[in-house]
Parts: structure tokens; C-alpha cells; sequence
């Protein structure tokens, strides 16, 4: 009533096995239909690209899965087929149940496990689909500094309660597991129950993904599904998870998108938002693409652009200090108001027809560009 486990590496006569599922010590032999027991196993199949162990147990009619990116001796399953709980051993011919597996197949390309029944006379088909990742790091600052091991990183879907976290490792370092992503699913992933707070919001395609890179004190506003921008109707829908640590960075009000003061609206680069609506923050830092028709942006203390495009209609801007290295500005027909200082040492800034206004209570800093 086991499963051992051998390191094949280098195979010898009678070498000792490395590791023992089912039993607790390599002695036990015991029948048990519990978490980690096992009852007769009769077939074994490997997938190793998803670090996944299927066995099926004749006697306790069922098939166990383990996670085998670690081994130890008698380790629980991590799921169950044939049976609703770990401790059901009973046969059964119906749809979720199995009668005295003896063999397994499994096709990686469709993650179908083929499972022989021998009383039931039958092989029943499951989907074993792990379901998706997606991976990144935390920083504490734009991608330089990384926030270390220890912080809880969550992920919630269409504004659902957190479907699941991982904790960073020493690198800053997370990996969100078992995802069930479907097309154009809005995904918010942010630090949890921590002191740091830090949001991500995207639209997804069925993916796996790298790279969703959390940055302390901002809200990452990115779109991943194919050619799609993400809204204000978006991250509506994301904060409807009324979790403080998200709501603790930004809020939407009546399609109105205002960003909690001390933190900052990051638009990284290849990612597009068109909010459709107001939009409020203390720190606006352009690195994508803004669409800007008809709405007022309001940024209180500074707008700042590396790279990426502005576009705007005939919408109200109200910046506070107006900063340039690069990337193109293509000014708003309506009205522009700058508060405090105006610089542009790299970028493209089309005035446009509008009007630009420098309406600051004290002097103001002009360099770069000539109106």
C-alpha cells in the first residue's frame, strides 16, 4: 500500500529508495484511505511538467494526485478522484466516481487523465488542466530594489475574494499557482496584510504569465488580453474586492478614478489605458499609452513621462509640476493648466490647438520647450 520513490540517476542492484508515499517510514504497510494513505495502488504516471504524481488505489477507489516539486515521506495528496473527501472509499458508476481503478494514461498536450476502471468496465476521461501562473516581483521602488522574502502577494479575479497567494522569497521573488483564467478576466494582484501596499490591475487572456512586477506605492495599470486597453469600468470591477490593502491605493467613484495621496499611477511600457473617465492622482508617471479624449486628468504634484504617447482630444489636464525626458505629449485641445515647473529635456510636446496656462501662485520654471 505504497509508492516508492527511486533516484535513478544511477541505478544499482538493491539501492534503497529515496522517498515513500502512502506509509509514514518504509517499514508501514498498512491499507489506509485518509490524506496520505494509499490502498492497493495499481497504476503510476508522471507529469513532470507540472510536478504532478497521479496513482490509482484499486481498494479505496479512487485516484490520488501529489505535487511532487517536493517529496517527503508520507506526505498528504494534494486531490482526490473517485471520491468527494479523502477518507470515501466506495465504488461508484457515476460521472465523478470510479470502481477499482488498475491503469492511468495521461495526455500533457489536452491535460486528460485516462483512467481504467476494472468492475465499472469502463475508462473515464478527466480534465487535470493545473490551471495557470503568474509569476513577478515586488520592488520597493520601479524595478531596482526588491522588497526581500516574507510578503504576502494575492490575486483576486473579477473583483472576487483572493483566490489564492505565495509568499516572496529572498529575491522578492512570487509565483500565483492553479489559476483558472479565462479570456478577458480583470485580475488585481497586490501585497497583502502588510504595512507596503502595491496594485496591479489587468485585463488577461488564458495565459501564463511572467513578469507582473508589483511596485511599492503605485497602481500598475497594464492590459494583457490581445490589443486591449484597460478602463476605469476595470478597476471598478477590480476593487470591488473591498480589500483595504487595494482600496488603500486607489478608488472608483461613479466611473471616476481617484488614486490615494503618496501614491503614484504607473502606466508601464506596451500597456494602454483609456480610463473614459476622470481620472485623479498625486503622481502620474507615463511610460505606455494614455488616451485622453474628453475627460479632466488631474495630477496635483507631478506628471512625469520617459517614454510612450499621451493622446488627447478636447479633455481639461491640470498638472502640478510637468516633467519630460522623453516619449511624445500630444497636447489636449481644450484647456492645459500647470501649476508649478515645466521641463522637457527629451521628449516630444505638440501644443496643438489648445491653450496652455501656467497658473501658479509663485514663479514658475520653464525649460525645454518653446510655445
Amino acid at each position: 500500500h505504497r509508492v516508492t520513490v527511486y533516484d535513478t540517476t544511477t541505478t544499482t542492484n538493491g539501492m534503497n529508495a529515496l522517498n515513500v508515499l502512502g506509509q509514514t517510514t518504509f517499514s508501514g504497510s498498512s491499507n489506509a484511505a485518509t490524506q496520505p494513505g494509499m490502498g492497493s495502488p495499481r497504476g503510476v504516471i508522471a507529469d513532470p511538467a507540472n510536478n504532478r504524481l497521479y496513482v490509482a488505489e484499486n481498494t479505496n477507489q479512487r485516484v490520488t494526485v501529489y505535487n511532487t516539486s517536493t517529496i517527503t515521506n508520507g506526505m498528504n495528496a494534494l486531490n482526490v478522484l473517485g471520491q468527494t473527501t479523502f477518507s470515501g472509499a466506495s465504488a461508484a458508476t457515476t460521472q465523478p466516481g470510479v470502481s477499482a481503478p488498475v491503469g492511468l494514461g495521461l495526455d500533457t498536450t489536452n491535460n486528460r487523465l485516462y483512467v481504467s476502471e476494472g468492475t465499472n468496465n469502463r475508462i473515464s476521461v478527466f480534465d487535470v488542466d493545473p490551471g495557470k501562473t503568474i509569476s513577478g516581483t515586488v520592488y520597493t521602488d520601479e524595478g531596482v530594489t526588491n522588497i526581500g522574502s516574507g510578503k504576502t502577494v494575492a490575486i483576486s479575479i473579477n473583483g472576487a475574494a483572493a483566490t489564492t497567494t505565495a509568499t516572496t522569497n529572498a529575491s522578492g521573488a512570487f509565483t500565483l499557482s492553479n489559476l483558472a483564467l479565462v479570456a478577458n478576466d480583470i485580475v488585481t494582484i497586490y501585497i497583502d496584510g502588510a504595512t507596503e501596499d502595491a496594485v496591479l490591475v489587468t485585463k488577461v487572456a488564458a495565459s501564463n504569465y511572467t513578469g507582473f512586477n508589483l511596485y511599492q506605492d503605485r497602481l500598475i495599470t497594464r492590459c494583457d488580453s490581445s490589443s486591449c486597453s484597460l478602463t476605469n469600468t476595470n478597476l471598478d470591477t477590480a476593487d470591488n474586492n473591498a480589500d483595504a490593502d487595494i482600496t488603500g491605493i486607489y478608488s472608483v467613484t461613479s466611473g471616476k478614478l481617484t488614486v490615494d495621496t503618496g501614491k503614484e499611477l504607473f502606466i508601464p511600457t506596451s500597456h494602454t489605458f483609456a480610463p473614459g473617465d476622470n481620472v485623479t492622482a498625486a503622481t502620474f508617471d507615463l511610460r505606455g499609452t494614455y488616451t485622453h479624449p474628453t475627460e479632466t486628468l488631474t495630477v496635483t504634484t507631478e506628471y512625469q513621462q520617459s517614454s510612450g504617447t499621451f493622446s488627447a482630444s478636447s479633455g481639461t489636464v491640470d498638472a502640478g509640476n510637468f516633467t519630460m525626458t522623453g516619449g511624445t505629449h500630444n497636447a489636449t485641445s481644450g484647456t492645459f493648466n500647470i501649476s508649478g515647473n515645466f521641463s522637457n529635456s527629451g521628449g516630444t510636446f505638440e501644443e496643438g490647438t489648445g491653450t496652455v496656462t501656467f497658473d501658479g501662485s509663485a514663479a514658475q520654471a520653464l525649460t525645454g520647450e518653446t510655445f
